[in-house]
C-alpha cells in the first residue's frame, strides 16, 4: 500500500460534530483495508464481487461517514496525488464527485476543522461555521458541512 493512503488511515481523524466526514477508518493497514471494502466491492455475506458490475475496479474507500457512505480514490490516480471522492449510498448505483484534489488536501481539511475541545468539554459551532465559510476551496462537500453546522447552531438556539 501507498504511504500516503497508509499515513492517511493511520491519523483517522474523526469530527463527531459534522455527520457527513469521516467517522470510519479500516481498522488495520492489511487485512482491515480489504475488509473496509466490505458492502462497496464486494458483498460480505455472499463474498461476491461488485468490481466491473455496480463497483469501478480501480475505486478503494478509504473512510466512511456516519451513515456509511464511502470516500474513495482511484489507486491509478497517484501521480495527480490521489483526488477524493465522495457519494452518499442508498440511490442504487454510485455517482462520485471529486470533493478533494488529493487524499493530502483531504487530510489538512479534516484536521483542520475545530473539533469538540475536551478541555473545556465544549464545542463552539460558530467557529465551525466560520472555518467553513472561511475554507479557500467551495464544493458541494463543503456547503453540505454549512448547511449541518447552520442546522445544528439553530436547533441549539431553538
Amino acid at each position: 500500500m501507498d504511504h500516503i493512503i497508509k499515513n492517511f488511515i493511520e491519523e483517522k481523524i474523526i469530527n463527531y460534530e459534522i455527520s457527513i466526514l469521516p467517522h470510519n477508518y479500516p481498522k488495520g493497514i492489511e487485512n482491515g483495508f480489504d475488509f473496509f471494502q466490505d458492502g462497496y466491492r464486494y458483498n460480505g455475506v455472499t463474498k461476491e464481487s461488485f468490481v466491473g458490475k455496480s463497483w469501478e475496479e480501480d475505486l478503494y474507500v478509504i473512510c466512511s461517514n456516519y451513515y456509511s457512505d464511502p470516500y474513495v480514490i482511484n489507486i491509478r490516480e497517484k501521480d495527480d496525488g490521489y483526488p477524493v471522492y465522495y457519494c452518499e449510498h442508498g440511490s442504487g448505483k454510485w455517482a462520485f464527485r471529486k470533493v478533494f484534489n488529493s487524499i493530502e488536501t483531504f487530510l489538512n481539511f479534516i484536521k483542520s476543522v475545530p473539533r469538540y475541545d475536551i478541555e473545556t468539554e465544549d464545542i463552539n459551532y460558530n467557529k465551525v461555521l466560520e472555518f467553513l465559510r472561511s475554507y479557500p476551496q467551495k464544493n458541494s462537500l463543503i456547503e453540505e458541512c454549512i448547511e449541518e453546522v447552520e442546522e445544528t447552531i439553530n436547533l441549539d438556539e431553538g
